[in-house]
């Protein structure tokens, strides 16, 4: 069985095809887990965000409790 150029060609643009889908697949790989590495850090500042709201917000509600009460609030340093 001879090999006629056409096959040759053929199987080298296949080859050629299969190397780009691989390197394509690799780089969103790495897209998704710079991705993935953004929102964790997103999520995380915004976690930080809501505690130090929600800090702030029972520090103002105490204020109210001991003004309530009728203890002078305590001097902020």
């Amino acid at each position: 069985m001879e090999i006629i150029p056409i096959q040759i060609i053929s199987t080298v643009v296949i080859l050629v095809y299969i190397w780009v889908i691989k390197t394509d697949i690799r780089d969103w790989r790495e897209e998704i887990a710079e991705s993935r590495a953004d929102f964790q850090r997103d999520r995380d500042i915004f976690r930080q965000e809501r505690i130090r709201r929600d800090i702030a917000d029972l520090r103002e509600r105490m204020v109210r409790v001991e003004g309530f009460v009728g203890r002078p609030p305590e001097p902020q340093s």
